[in-house]
């Protein structure tokens, strides 16, 4: 609930999607609200101003200053302190004083002087006698860009059925005045050579103000909807990655996505190296070290070959997923599935958070870049949010590949898994894991968004350098040689 929300209802309509429902005062409001008075420039203005609040102040009543900034707050000060006014200052500055200087405000020959931002919302007390010299008198140095903001002030004026008075001072050096009116008002005042502090004043006039006030609102509203709907668009990307987060926070099993995405990730691998139409262009050799760079395995591209046969993308993906998803099983039996879904879980919220960081930056810099392409005559809203989205597929891609990455190069000691687990649990895991940055690596990071490879995540301490079996007789890989000493590969012997 506010008493000035009607000057704002627009916005809060289309914006809010709030309905503004103008109430009747309890009692008939008895204040004037006089026409402004325009001066020539800033000097004759305060000048005049300064004679008013003297005047006031003599004959009892009670004087409330409004200005829009503490600089002007104290400027006026000194001039009246010059003059022997005696005054009190609330521009936010003496935030004990406050309540006591706001009390005192309406007794009689009060002179107080407030910024916009304090003493807002306040029913000040008439003293005694102060019904009788007309009242508390509110004095405005300068319009403010909102009507909204000039209401508040004016509201502070004839509160409960008292009566009031109300007069903003302005001048042709304003700076709302001297963008929509200035030059025709010094214009119009050198023609009838008026003098500085002669006021020119007309109902005409403040409504020509309040118009030059409607513009600047239309202006700002604009603005902030132009903001909120940029802000639409980075909402979708948080709520998306704030709901991945949660699945990890609430402890759920994240094993089926980890293998999806493993299996994403060699396709995209895959796809990289096999781009070119004809087969023969095709860079195996450089494929089989991208996989090998990714998680353990041996495989050679004659192998490749050999195991085959006729060589097909799809071929390819299905028998690089089929000997990835071994290696999954494989790490899974050598930790132990509870510590596996802690693991998991730590990866993921370590590589999410951090890339998740340096989308937000990335994202500030296009905000701040995009409105340079309306020189192309394009919409910066619609490139913006086109950009994005390109940008969030691409967090997306990098995410899967780094945690699929960090996830295959993990290493710990079997005798030590109860342990790590007790500390996972407790301080989100002491796991360590490390990734060569090669060629291949990089080609991995490519696949996967870019900098998969390069970046990595922050472990405890004691990075295992070199991946070992925990045990010679845990489960084979398809590509190791069979148990059976045949010579032939699992896959092809025991495996089959």
């Amino acid at each position: 609930m506010t008493g000035t929300a009607k000057t704002e209802e627009k916005e809060f309509v289309e914006i809010y999607n709030l309905a503004v429902v103008e109430i009747p005062t309890n009692v008939d409001v008895a204040r004037a609200d006089e026409n402004d008075l325009v001066f020539k420039t800033k000097e004759g203005k305060f000048a005049a101003v300064v004679r008013d609040i003297e005047e006031r102040s003599t004959k009892g009543q009670p004087v409330l200053v409004g200005t829009i900034a503490v600089e002007t707050s104290e400027y006026l000060s000194q001039l009246l302190t010059r003059k022997g006014v005696k005054h009190t200052v609330l521009n936010a500055k003496e935030h004990a004083r406050e309540a006591e200087i706001i009390k005192d405000a309406g007794q009689r020959s009060a002179v107080t002087i407030a910024t916009n931002m304090a003493g807002r919302g306040v029913d000040i007390k008439l003293g005694d006698g102060v019904v009788d010299a007309g009242g508390l008198y509110v004095l405005g140095t300068e319009r403010h860009e909102s009507r909204r903001i000039d209401n508040q002030l004016r509201g502070r004026s004839g509160r409960q059925g008292d009566p009031g008075e109300t007069r903003f001072y302005l001048s042709g050096e304003d700076d709302l005045v001297r963008l929509f009116a200035g030059d025709r008002i010094k214009s119009v005042m050198d023609r009838f050579k008026i003098p500085d502090d002669q006021p020119m004043e007309a109902k005409i006039l403040s409504r020509q103000i309040e118009g030059a006030q409607k513009k600047v609102e239309e202006q700002n509203f604009v603005i902030r909807k132009n903001t909120l709907k940029y802000d639409d668009v980075l909402n979708r990307h948080r709520q998306r990655i704030y709901e991945q987060r949660r699945q990890v926070l609430d402890g759920e099993d994240l094993s089926e996505q980890v293998k999806l995405w493993i299996e994403e990730v060699v396709e995209d691998t895959v796809h990289v190296f096999t781009a070119e139409e004809s087969e023969l262009e095709w860079d195996l050799e450089a494929l089989t070290q991208a996989m090998s760079q990714l998680y353990q395995t041996e495989i050679t591209a004659k192998e490749l070959r050999e195991d085959l046969g006729e060589i097909s993308r799809e071929a390819l993906i299905e028998e690089f997923q089929a000997d990835a998803s071994d290696e999954y099983e494989a790490k899974e039996e050598e930790f132990g599935a509870e510590l596996m879904r802690e693991l998991e879980r730590y990866i993921v919220l370590q590589v999410v958070d951090m890339r998740w960081r340096e989308h937000l930056e990335n994202m500030e810099v296009l905000r701040e870049g995009v409105h340079l392409r309306q020189m192309a005559q394009k919409d910066p809203l619609v490139e913006y949010t086109g950009e994005g989205e390109r940008m969030f597929t691409e967090l997306g891609r990098i995410i899967r590949s780094e945690v699929v990455l960090h996830l295959f190069h993990a290493e710990i000691a079997p005798e030590q898994a109860e342990q790590q687990l007790q500390q996972a649990q407790t301080s989100n895991g002491n796991i360590h894991y490390e990734h060569e940055t090669s060629a291949g690596a990089a080609a991995i990071a490519a696949a996967g968004g870019g900098e998969a490879v390069a970046a990595g995540v922050p472990s405890a301490a004691g990075v295992v350098t070199q991946p070992v079996r925990a045990s010679e007789h845990e489960k084979l890989g398809r590509n190791d040689p069979c148990w059976c000493g045949s010579g032939k590969k699992f896959k092809k012997c025991h495996g089959a």
